[in-house]
């Protein structure tokens, strides 16, 4: 993707583009794309870490980000989507925890991190009352699933 991407017009609600062979990270300059409810990337060959800069889209509705190959942590600043409802990063080599401000996402439906390495999941994760879908197999979690 190029960074030029941020240049596409402020009206854009939607912008896909699952399923080719993209290379390459996300740029930062995606934060630019103030007003997409979604945002889909999903099963192409990206790599990199998932950029703080996604926090800036408050908007953003339903982010896909399945089967690639993201690294690292997911950042806090997913925190700030607070129209978020649908978030899609299995498949991905995500490792840490799951950001402890999750519970900020109170519109949040469905959160499907499975397939990663992901080690540790936030009391605050039990908050979250919208929430109706929820996958975390085949990561490294370990601990208590105990809400307290």
């Amino acid at each position: 993707l190029p960074n030029s991407i941020g240049d596409l017009s402020n009206s854009l609600e939607m912008l896909s583009v699952s399923k080719n062979q993209l290379i390459g990270t996300i740029p930062k300059e995606i934060g630019s794309l103030r007003n997409l409810t979604l945002l889909s990337l999903a099963v192409n060959n990206l790599n990199g870490n998932i950029p703080s800069t996604l926090g800036e889209i408050k908007s953003l509705q339903r982010l896909y980000l399945r089967g690639n190959n993201y690294h690292g942590s997911i950042p806090n600043e997913i925190c700030l989507l607070s129209n978020l409802g649908k978030l899609y990063a299995e498949q991905n080599k995500l490792s840490g925890s799951i950001p402890s401000c999750i519970e900020n996402l109170r519109g949040l439906q469905v959160m499907k991190l499975c397939q990663n390495k992901l080690t540790f999941i936030p009391s605050s994760l039990w908050n979250l009352e919208t929430l109706r879908n929820l996958n975390l197999a085949f990561n490294s979690l370990g601990g208590s699933l105990d809400p307290k």
